[in-house]
């Protein structure tokens, strides 16, 4: 049952109750009784939800009335209302250093209490707030600070021995004027340790009051002899007045009596001990801390702290060389999460999208309330977080769920987590199962259509507002998608030889196979337009998302949960639904970053790990477009160069070149090219097919040889066209790029703005926040210059080394590490993106003011491990024979690229060289001689070429002593063994900004690299990737069977039709080779005088053009440095000269030589006699003259 809806216009009204009129008459209208607020500030009165601004509004209670009409059909509206009440929040007292610290005798300090304050006003706003100080010493047992100090006596702050001098007598308190209320009312208190004890503590209580509201917070002061740093403790996370046991407590030390040189030579020791009734226990923190407990910030990790009890941590320093110990204590409760409830998900096993889901909690007990529950979920344990709900309902209905993993059986796990006011939480798991309903492609699509309309499910949804509800459709519904959009498994079944039965009429075969093609070709049409309904939905959806109000961390991860779904499947991600997707993940990272001060860490990183997730998809999404782009232009340029060739084989010529040109690197040989002439024949075969099987799926007509725009929407070999993935779409290669680069940029914006809010709540010395997702890894790391030296850095599955040089240890100053690891190649726009072969990784490196610091010219370089994606497959097995050598080949055609071999049989000697005569190459060996690998730089980045790996065996494999007829041992060798192999090569390539390309300058493969992961060596930062191709193993010809073929007769046919054109073309070969070689050596010229000194060989080398050759009589003058020849006609009596592409040379007798001129008459059927046809002249590429006994060469 689906809902008809319109778009909807919202309209809230918000009254303040009259106090003055308590009781309302029966009859008369409520909101008479009601002041209603109008154009408050902070209150946005037409959005489908309510949402205050904080101290918008002042306390009291209010009625909310929402008015709700359709846009469209006339009195279509519903109107309901609630009411809420404002309070006032506990105000907020803190003495800034911590519970307990040292001072020095006779120094002056202060007691800052400055960030107390109410939190239901701005920050700085102290109106209506009254301060009291009391003071006491620690040992006065017969005085307690009160509830109340309003009726206490006040007490001067002025020293007793100041005022009745040094003999004066001591009544205690702080300065001998006793116990109690102290005459200021500041938020500093001025003290001075000289008119105190030492070895006394002081206990302080700094208390405010606000109308009934109240606040204290107690601190202790030791004096102590000598002159100790005075410390103190800040908190920066987790800093309520009770420690939340879910999140990580962060601490930092400070020294409020040094200087900015001394600071730097202070020592730190952090320690913590727990009470344990009258008594405190001493607690291991190194094993629970974060980091470092010897530095100045301590991080104690979520969840290591038991919940109800006291535990106080203290920072004890000193001065490098110095004995005098300053110390600051930090006392607080731990809090204690509720408890004692369940929360069970109803039903516990339905359809996606079809069942309604609940999850209801109830018997939760804490003493801080009121409580809130965030419902999350997984699908399977390999999934990534979701959000689906944050709020106070213990019941939460209406849920869509999606379609959960088939290797988990369905399921889908729920994670409740129920909190207390100040943040303790505790989560529970329920599991339900959602499966797919069982729907025909008809249906589905029919389904999907209703439900993605205007007027359907999401477009209800729109009208709503409801946020996340809408989040949980587009969830359910996307994973229905994806499982469509994923390829059925491949059926390998064993088929037996065909039984040899009644021959079959070769009509019923021919009708067979026509039907069979027509069904294949209607399957495909039916999975287009299957395809392209669902990037249709895709593209709606994530528009639908774009416009969702980001208002909390917990809307982040519901939109970008909900996102990441959607672009899970990149290739169906049309351009317009990417820039969608960025434009809302730059909104939520802008969010996340203006909230991380005030966002808990468990949150934080959770909305992270969502929206890297939905960044990397995008990624992913960006680059199959460009790539999907380049390879139709090539498939429909390769078709239309089919279609239009014009081959003249016998002569060398393929309409550009030939096939027997020496630019394909080839001498002429027929033989040396008939590999090559029948790949290419089938490719012709291959594409023709492939453009015939598409204009039967599109139903219409598509001229490719001469791309005429409008013939074909695929291809785009005519002009730019839509290729039908998003209406109105340009979807040229230039419009493709110009998007792919405005997503990126703001992809990584995006990213930017997720790293500085991750890199916010991380605290030097801290473990590396690392997030990896299935098509993204961010990392974010602190160190000190002075820890960068050596450091490494994990991205994914690869890694960052850094250079051994680090900074002076005087700089104190942290360095923010962002590591970024992409699965596909974000800059895949330009051609050179062909070469990335791998994962992209990049590493910057920002100083504390958020800059980042240039990472060029580095001294030493840094060492980058790049995941290269492969599975080390089983290697060859080879068979060597005892003294003999076995030769492998491995064809390179990039220069900055190495080379890897890796044998497995550690008694082989292997020898690398160029040639199979050249001497070895050195090569190097990180592990054994037998896994080695030679570098660009080795080659001097002049890698390509073909190289070969000679392996011999000496006979010392595993050597066996046998005993001879006569008992005396004899040296058995084995006369053959086996050996395995494995070579890949491999290359550094970096993304050049300036040229906007991807290039290998600069780089050097290192000799840590192996299959399934290369080193880089290189001197500066941006983006990195890897060049990797893996040789193909030998063929074991063993376990080939005709039988394997009989069983396809289609692959028997196209096998024997291949092997036939080989046997035709080796014929063709061998009979042109004859023919060549009629075409070898010089031509003396006609009119050479016997009596000439002198012999050149004047050799002319034509272009490639069609139109380069002549059939006109070809001339030539030759000058010399006294005189010059008469007209030279360069004819041949048997051989055709000056075709196209030809060498042609002749034997010429001359004297001493000065220049050349070389024309035709225009005689002759080619060229032809219009003059103003550029086409028309004969083209000489270059010629050369060269004196047959004389090492001199003219050009």
């Amino acid at each position: 049952m689906y809902y008809l809806s319109y778009s909807s216009k919202f309209e809230w009204r918000v009254f303040l109750y009259d106090p003055t009129r308590p009781h309302i008459p029966p009859g008369e209208n409520e909101t008479s009784f009601f002041h209603e607020m109008i154009n408050i500030t902070g209150i946005q009165y037409d959005a489908p939800r309510l949402v205050v601004k904080p101290r918008a509004l002042d306390y009291g209670i209010y009625k909310a009335i929402e008015n709700v009409t359709m846009i469209g059909p006339q009195g279509v509206w519903h109107t309901d209302d609630g009411y809420f009440e404002i309070i006032k929040s506990p105000l907020y007292a803190i003495i800034i250093g911590g519970s307990t610290r040292s001072i020095g005798f006779d120094k002056n300090f202060t007691l800052d209490a400055n960030a107390s304050r109410d939190p239901d006003v701005d920050v700085g706003n102290r109106e209506g707030i009254q301060v009291y100080w009391l003071c006491k010493r620690q040992s006065e047992k017969n005085f307690t600070f009160p509830d109340d100090p309003g009726n206490l006596t006040v007490i001067t702050i002025i020293p007793r021995a100041v005022i009745h001098g040094v003999n004066a007598t001591d009544l205690g308190g702080c300065h001998g004027n006793g116990p109690g209320l102290l005459d200021f009312t500041g938020y500093e208190l001025p003290l001075n340790s000289g008119y105190m004890n030492i070895n006394e503590t002081y206990d302080f209580r700094f208390f405010i009051r606000k109308g009934n509201r109240t606040a204290y917070y107690d601190s202790s002061v030791l004096i102590v002899a000598g002159d100790p740093p005075q410390m103190a403790i800040r908190c920066d996370r987790n800093c309520l007045e009770k420690f939340n046991p879910s999140e990580k407590i962060t601490l930092t030390a400070l020294c409020t009596s040094c200087t900015s040189s001394s600071a730097t030579n202070l020592m730190y020791k952090w320690t913590l001990s727990v009470q344990e009734g009258e008594t405190w226990t001493s607690v291991d923190l190194a094993s629970i801390a974060k980091t470092p407990v010897d530095r100045n910030t301590v991080v104690i990790g979520g969840g290591k702290l038991e919940g109800g009890k006291m535990y106080r941590i203290r920072i004890t320093s000193w001065f490098k060389g110095g004995t005098s110990t300053g110390f600051a204590e930090l006392a607080k409760v731990i809090n204690v999460p509720p408890s004692g409830g369940v929360c069970v998900a109803t039903p516990s096993e339905g359809y996606a999208l079809k069942e309604i889901f609940a999850v209801s909690c109830e018997g939760w007990e804490d003493t801080d309330t009121p409580l809130s529950y965030t419902i999350k979920y997984k699908n399977g344990l390999d999934g990534l977080e979701s959000g689906i709900y944050e709020g106070m309902d213990a019941v939460r209905r209406n849920m869509s769920m999606p379609l959960g993993k088939e290797m988990y059986n369905h399921t889908i796990f729920i994670y409740v987590s129920i909190s207390d006011s100040l943040g303790a939480f505790t989560t529970v798991e329920t599991r339900i199962k959602v499966t797919e309903e069982q729907l025909s492609d008809d249906e589905f699509s029919d389904m999907l259509g209703s439900m993605t309309a205007d007027n359907g499910a999401l477009g209800n949804l729109i009208a709503e507002g409801n946020a996340q509800a809408m989040c949980q459709f587009v969830g359910a519904i996307t994973s229905l998608l994806n499982n469509k959009a994923e390829p059925e498994p491949e059926v390998i079944t064993t088929t037996a030889a065909p039984n040899p039965g009644p021959p079959r009429n070769p009509k019923d075969i021919a009708a067979e196979a026509a039907r069979r093609a027509q069904e294949e070709a209607e399957r495909k049409r039916r999975e287009e337009e299957a395809r392209k309904q669902r990037i249709a939905a895709r593209e709606k959806m994530v528009l639908a998302m774009t416009n969702v109000q980001v208002d909390s961390v917990t809307t982040v991860q519901q939109t970008s949960a909900a996102l990441q779904s959607l672009l899970s499947t990149p290739e169906e991600v049309s351009p317009d639904a990417q820039a969608g997707a960025s434009k809302a993940m730059e909104n939520m990272a802008d969010f996340m970053l203006s909230n991380s001060k005030f966002t808990s860490g468990s949150a934080l990183t959770s909305a992270a790990t969502g929206l890297v997730s939905g960044l990397g998809y995008m990624v992913s999404a960006s680059s199959s477009t460009v790539s999907k782009k380049d390879n139709n232009d090539t498939a429909a340029n390769a078709s239309a160069t089919v279609l239009q060739e014009n081959c003249d084989v016998g002569n060398g010529e393929d309409g550009d070149g030939g096939v027997g040109d020496d630019d394909d690197g080839y001498d002429g040989s027929r033989r040396g090219v008939v590999v090559l002439v029948v790949v290419k024949m089938m490719m012709m075969v291959v594409v023709v097919l492939m453009m015939m099987m598409v204009m039967m799926v599109v139903g219409g007509s598509c001229d490719v040889g001469n791309g005429d725009e409008g013939s074909c929407d695929d291809g785009d070999v005519g002009g730019d066209k839509d290729d039908g993935d998003s209406g109105g779409y340009d979807g040229g290669r230039k419009g493709v790029v110009m998007v792919a680069k405005a997503v990126i940029a703001s992809l990584n914006g995006a990213t930017d703005k997720v790293f500085q809010a991750v890199a916010s709540q991380s605290a030097l010395g801290e473990d590396a926040v690392m997030i990896q997702t299935p098509a993204m890894a961010l990392t974010s790391s602190k160190k000190l210059p002075s820890e960068l030296g050596g450091s490494e850095m994990s991205i994914g599955e690869g890694k960052f080394g850094m250079p051994m040089a680090s900074s002076s240890d005087n700089n104190t100053d942290p360095v923010d590490m962002k590591g970024v690891g992409t699965k596909d190649n974000a800059y895949s726009w330009d051609p050179s993106a062909s070469a990335v072969q791998t994962q992209v990784m990049s590493l910057e490196l920002r100083n504390s003011t958020g800059h980042i610091i240039p990472g060029n010219n580095l001294g030493e370089p840094i060492s980058l491990f790049v995941s290269t994606g492969q599975t080390p497959s089983d290697p060859s097995i080879i068979t060597l024979s005892h003294r003999s050598t076995v030769y492998h080949t491995l064809n390179v055609d990039k220069n900055d690229t190495s080379l890897h071999f890796e044998i497995l049989r550690k008694t082989l000697i292997p020898k690398l060289s160029l040639l199979p005569d050249d001497p070895p190459v050195n090569a190097t060996f990180p592990k054994d001689r037998h896994m080695f690998y030679i570098s660009n730089a080795d080659t001097n980045h002049t890698t390509a070429g073909t190289w070969y790996l000679a392996v011999f065996y000496n006979g010392t494999i595993n050597p066996q002593y046998l005993l001879d007829s006569k008992g005396i041992p004899e040296l058995f060798i084995p006369k053959k063994v086996n050996y395995t192999l494995r070579m890949y090569s491999s290359g550094c390539l970096f993304w050049d900004e300036e040229n906007d390309r991807w290039s290998g300058d600069g780089c050097v493969v290192g000799p840590q690299s192996r299959m399934d992961m290369v080193q880089y060596l290189c001197t500066h930062l941006t983006s990195f990737a890897s060049d990797f191709f893996v040789m193909p193993n030998v063929i074991d010809w063993s376990k080939i069977s005709l039988d394997n073929l009989f069983s396809n007769p289609t692959v028997f046919a196209v096998v024997m039709a291949i092997f036939g054109l080989y046997v035709i073309g080796m014929i063709w070969a061998r009979k042109k080779d004859k023919q060549d070689l009629l075409l070898l050596g010089a031509t003396p010229l006609e009119d050479n005088d016997p009596r000439d000194m002198y012999l050149y060989e004047v050799v002319f080398y034509t272009g490639h053009s069609a139109s380069a050759g002549t059939t006109g009589n070809v001339y030539m003058i030759l000058e010399g440095t006294i005189d010059e020849t008469a007209p030279k006609a360069m004819k041949d009596p048997v051989r055709v000269k000056f075709t196209k592409s030809a060498i042609d040379t002749f034997l010429l007798a001359l004297g001493r030589l000065k220049s050349l001129r070389v024309w035709h008459d225009n005689s002759g059927q080619s060229p032809d006699n219009d003059k103003n046809n550029l086409k028309a002249f004969f083209y000489i590429n270059y010629s050369t003259v060269e004196p047959v006994l004389m090492e001199i060469q003219y050009l």
